[in-house]
């Protein structure tokens, strides 16, 4: 089951602070966090939000979560999924701005947006 938005953000965590998921607009995404790493708890998260707990798997990182999800919900996936992992700043500052930016899905490129693009480590 998706909520009315057509956009869902999947999150990979393990032992991530998950405190910028309350910047994400909830009237345009749906929130779902795979947690393999310890407990959470409901203040950690904005209301709405679902959290499965997935096993982790040796050497299976963000990519198995990511897989995990398409191979499970395949024929109910939204019109945009957003994968991140569980501290997406560190590689796109701007994440949060962008995934918030309705304008940014509606791009003229098909099925995939960059979110780190534009980031440039010092």
């Amino acid at each position: 089951y998706y909520p009315s938005t057509s956009t869902q953000v999947v999150v990979a965590r393990y032992d991530e602070d998950l405190s910028w998921l309350h910047s994400l607009d909830s009237s345009k995404h749906s929130i779902l966090v795979y947690n393999k790493g310890p407990r959470l708890f409901s203040n950690d998260l904005p209301v709405g939000a679902t959290v499965r707990t997935l096993h982790n798997v040796p050497n299976g990182r963000e990519t198995h979560t990511m897989l995990y999800h398409i191979l499970s919900n395949y024929d109910a996936l939204p019109e945009w999924t957003v994968f991140t992992q569980g501290e997406p700043t560190i590689h796109s500052p701007a994440f949060v701005e962008h995934v918030n930016d309705a304008a940014f899905f509606s791009s003229p490129t098909p099925g995939f947006q960059c979110l780190s693009c534009g980031y440039r480590p010092k």
